[in-house]
């Protein structure tokens, strides 16, 4: 094994990275394959060979947005109307109804509820 390479596993076993990692499908790379080569050239090129970085500014794309899923009125309905009880039905009914994430929701306290603007403060 050249001195180059073993440099490079070493580097790499260091950062917690496997030195098997490789690309395996050359054509129709996702966004996420395509940042992991552009990374891994990055790697090889500052930390490996000791390069400079600044000639390193290739663009990464964008990862395409997911669409959220929304659910039917139907599936509201049954989601809401098969809370056993009471806390649980308030729960769904204010994360659904304000679009909360389940962390931000079991964050909320009493304090964070404004009964005179009817409004709630939400803290990431």
């Amino acid at each position: 094994m050249s001195p180059l390479r073993q440099k490079m596993i070493d580097l790499m076993s260091f950062r917690q990275l496997s030195p098997k990692t490789h690309i395996a499908n050359e054509r129709h790379w996702s966004a996420s394959t395509t940042h992991q080569a552009i990374n891994g050239l990055k790697f090889l090129y500052h930390q490996v060979l000791e390069y400079d970085d600044h000639f390193i500014n290739i663009p990464l794309p964008k990862r395409p947005q997911k669409s959220p899923v929304l659910l039917t009125q139907t599936e509201v309905y049954h989601l809401l109307h098969n809370a056993n009880d009471l806390k649980k039905l308030t729960l769904l009914s204010v994360c659904y109804g304000c679009g909360l994430r389940v962390s931000e929701l079991v964050a909320l306290n009493q304090d964070d509820i404004d009964t005179e603007h009817l409004m709630l403060r939400i803290v990431q």
